[in-house]
């Protein structure tokens, strides 16, 4: 028989001894410099997330200014919209907008499209084979629908026939002893 010993760390590595920390909780120096590192490469992200976001907002902002442009420019000419300026409002600023505040272009592209995905899930679900049911499943619904209800149905028509019973008995006892009386 062949035996290895394979050693996973590093070299020189002690147990219960910690690089980056103190036995009383404390950073070394390490550790110190390791915290820094991470903190600062937390504070980049964050920072470069901002101006992304802010990019965006910017950008957004010129989208919206230029498609409002290119309307009133289509209006003054009595024309339409050219495509690209429909696109981009439609695109950017139709969920965003009220219905009062959407042009007809914009409501019958908004229409159109929300359409157009409808009968695209219809569609696609119609293509999809009939999905599978599990044995436990059909088992399940097998014990429920054959047997828990019938037999619950069984019992509440005994409880009820019982219940009535009972009521019509005692009101004809009662009225057999007015009549004795």
């Amino acid at each position: 028989m062949d035996y290895e010993l394979y050693h996973h760390g590093t070299k020189g590595m002690k147990w219960g001894v910690r690089r980056y920390q103190n036995r009383d909780g404390s950073l070394t120096p390490a550790g110190i410099k390791r915290y820094n590192r991470e903190v600062q490469k937390l504070k980049d992200r964050e920072s470069s997330i901002k101006a992304k976001e802010k990019a965006k907002k910017y950008q957004d902002k010129l989208d919206k200014k230029k498609s409002e442009l290119d309307e009133r420019e289509a209006a003054l000419k009595g024309g339409t919209a050219s495509k690209s300026a429909t696109k981009s409002s439609t695109s950017a600023s139709t969920p965003n907008k009220s219905i009062k505040d959407m042009s007809n272009a914009e409501l019958k592209a908004f229409i159109d499209r929300v359409n157009l995905e409808n009968n695209y899930r219809t569609a696609l679900a119609s293509t999809l084979p009939p999905e599978k049911i599990s044995k436990g499943k059909k088992f399940v619904e097998f014990a429920l629908n054959k047997v828990l209800v019938p037999a619950v149905e069984d019992v509440s028509k005994n409880a009820a026939k019982k219940i009535l019973g009972d009521i019509v008995n005692d009101a004809l006892d009662a009225a057999k002893d007015q009549k004795k009386k």
